[in-house]
């Protein structure tokens, strides 16, 4: 493997995932109010949505990259609803540690939340269109 290759994929790679955003936000209060795990598995659902805009843009699928740019403003729409619904959450039911270790729902529901929210943002793709 080409040493050349693998640096531009890490710069590419860290350029998409360095700046911090609602998603980075996100995973920095799980990770203080749940715990490491459950941070680690939020960012995870990021990379893994980021992983299918990288692969899109990547190998070039034009009629994907089409379709999800055609229909932005209804995707952006529902993430912006999900994002709402994750924040009110957050500020609004205030639990102790002790009520969040017991009643948590899982880690999957950390990284499915997490992967809808960054999916539901196709202005990602033009990010990695432009850096390819």
């Amino acid at each position: 493997m080409d040493i050349n290759f693998l640096i531009r994929g890490l710069i590419i790679g860290f350029s998409v995932a360095a700046p911090v955003g609602p998603i980075g936000i996100l995973c920095i209060n799980r990770t203080i109010k749940k715990g490491c795990i459950s941070g680690l598995t939020t960012g995870l659902g990021a990379a893994s949505a980021d992983l299918i805009y990288g692969l899109i843009a990547g190998f070039g699928l034009v009629f994907i990259s089409n379709f999800l740019l055609n229909q932005k403003l209804l995707i952006q729409s529902l993430g912006l609803v999900f994002l709402f619904y994750l924040g009110f959450k957050i500020i609004f039911i205030k639990k102790t540690r002790d009520e969040i270790r017991f009643n948590d729902k899982g880690l999957l529901k950390d990284y499915l939340s997490t992967f809808i929210l960054t999916i539901s943002n196709p202005v990602t793709i033009l990010f990695f269109i432009a850096v390819f």
